[in-house]
């Protein structure tokens, strides 16, 4: 089942917003010692701190997985792009056809233009002949 048209057309930023949110909040966690300071006051009005519940250890938890999900799907995000682009990029019919199976499987993970792109370059390929 693939991605939904929202989600594919938006990877990349969502997975840039999820990756600076968890290294600011990883950062924070890590650094704030509970004492209250200047340049925490952030971190310390967003985790809330009551008798008996530590929650700074949550986030200790939780900021490193969204930023490392955040920075495995940026990573897949770049190099898929990257990848589609190279296939795009061939001007011999014989390389693009050779390589077109490794794009068709790049392209679920991509917004939609990249199907476009890559059907209009198929197009073009056929009517040089």
């Amino acid at each position: 089942m693939g991605r939904s048209p929202f989600v594919r057309k938006n990877t990349l930023w969502m997975s840039t917003v999820a990756t600076l949110i968890g290294l600011v909040f990883t950062v924070l966690a890590f650094l704030h010692d509970g004492q209250p300071s200047g340049w925490t006051a952030f971190y310390e009005s967003a985790v809330p701190s009551q008798p008996g519940q530590d929650w700074n250890l949550a986030v200790q938890i939780l900021a490193p997985v969204v930023l490392f999900t955040g920075l495995w799907y940026l990573v897949e995000q770049i190099k898929a792009r990257r990848k589609v682009d190279r296939i795009l990029g061939l001007e011999k019919k014989s390389e693009f056809n050779e390589r077109l199976p490794e794009a068709r499987e790049e392209i679920p993970k991509l917004p939609n233009r990249y199907e476009e792109r890559l059907d209009e370059k198929q197009k073009d390929f056929r009517s040089r002949r």
